[in-house]
């Protein structure tokens, strides 16, 4: 839920974030990163301001029994200029393999494997939601779904939520309807073969839902599928890629899709049987829907060093890569900008002085420009470049491990329906 301060309409949607624990910390944790209330001052030691606003856009009904007490919520090493994270009382356990989306002020876990602590007959269940404006508790439906979901799931312009897993769903929240769509025949002939194959989002359009099939191609690439919404089939004819992939954005109608990868797609696969000496250049990439194919350079204006985009770094033949140790996402934050995106990832940071192991969360927020007239003939290769607008990095709380699933916060309504650009 966004902090009611100033227009709205006109803030960032704010970002939702759940994270693995580990050690004494047996269950996940829920945070919110959103834009700091007007009037706030931007450094992030300046607990006043923020415990006013805390204590006054309570994200906590006080009838769960969880007052928040001197905006004790509020992750005081957060350091970012527009920006502040909050922790969330959101009631979880150990389920993990399921699929995240935030709509319309409610959370929706899509699949997962068997939660003991809230079905006690141990049955797997389709879908559960949590309303964020309502009492902090999950509500279970959509009958019985033995699949496992993967990381990010996407709210199309049609109102329905997509969710990317062992299968692939679509899930009506009007209606409470969890439709499994037709398996991919690829999917199908690998599981007979390997038995178990992970597929995750990689886009959705107006038209085509985007998959890929982690490295069950020659040398570990990934597979590219896409799913006509109209038809009902599936398209394999895509050339490989390499590397992990957010749920990315698409834009310029429909044409161009932007992934934050781990790196450059057409480069051989760093942990692939075959490995070679080569510079992995995370970022920003865009793959020509229309051409399928991917461009071969990525987005200009993100640096590689860390405070915006992961490290880049030379691989060596002798040296065995286990591929990349954080997660991407990438997020379209602007209500009325489509072009205002923000990329986050993960490292890890001890405690300083107890030692014990955090999550430590990186992110940026920039605006999204073609440096050239987007193309309109095949022969034309268009640049894209970013404006940054901010960064930000924030250590979360002890035990905390890894990212599990990220989302931004959709609202559909219509402004929200306009056909975009």
């Amino acid at each position: 839920m966004e902090i009611a301060t100033g227009d709205e309409s006109c803030r960032d949607r704010p970002i939702y974030v759940r994270v693995t624990c580990c050690g004494e910390k047996n269950t996940n944790c829920w945070y919110v990163i959103e834009e700091k209330p007007l009037g706030a001052e931007s450094s992030s030691s300046s607990s006043s301001a923020e415990s006013s606003s805390s204590s006054s856009s309570s994200d906590i009904d006080e009838e769960d029994g969880n007052d928040k007490e001197d905006g004790n919520d509020i992750l005081m090493e957060c350091k970012s200029k527009s920006d502040r994270i909050r922790r969330l009382s959101v009631p979880d356990s150990e389920l993990r393999y399921n699929s995240l989306a935030v709509l319309n002020s409610r959370i929706y876990l899509i699949g997962g494997d068997i939660d003991i602590e809230m079905i006690k007959d141990e049955e797997i269940i389709g879908y559960r939601h949590l309303d964020l404006e309502g009492k902090r508790q999950w509500l279970l439906d959509g009958g019985k779904l033995i699949d496992e979901q993967y990381g990010a799931a996407a709210v199309g312009h049609d109102g329905f939520i997509y969710s990317v897993g062992c299968q692939q769903y679509r899930l009506s929240p009007e209606g409470g309807i969890l439709e499994k769509l037709p398996t991919p025949p690829p999917l199908s002939r690998l599981r007979e073969e390997y038995r178990t194959c992970e597929s995750r989002l990689l886009s959705l359009t107006k038209r085509k839902l985007f998959i890929y099939i982690i490295a069950m191609g020659p040398n570990h690439s990934n597979l590219m599928l896409s799913y006509d919404l109209e038809t009902g089939e599936w398209d394999e004819d895509y050339n490989n890629f390499s590397g992990l992939w957010s749920a990315g954005v698409v834009l310029y109608n429909d044409r161009y899709l932007f992934s934050l990868g781990s790196q450059n797609p057409l480069s051989p696969a760093v942990y692939g049987c075959e490995r070679v000496q080569q510079v992995v250049v995370p970022g920003i990439y865009v793959f020509d829907i229309k051409r399928r194919q991917w461009l071969p350079e990525p987005v200009e204006g993100l640096r590689t060093d860390g405070t915006v985009l992961p490290y880049d770094y030379q691989t060596r033949p002798e040296v065995r890569d286990i591929g990349p140790c954080y997660s991407p996402y990438l997020f379209q934050i602007g209500k009325h900008n489509d072009h205002k995106l923000a990329l986050l990832w993960e490292s890890q940071r001890p405690h300083p002085e107890s030692g014990l192991p955090r999550c430590l969360l990186i992110w940026s927020k920039f605006i999204l420009n073609a440096s050239t007239t987007v193309p309109t003939s095949s022969d034309q290769i268009p640049h894209f470049y970013a404006d940054s607008l901010s960064n930000g990095f924030c250590p979360l709380d002890e035990w905390t491990d890894q990212l599990l699933n990220c989302a931004a916060g959709m609202g559909i309504g219509p402004a929200e329906k306009q056909a975009k650009d």
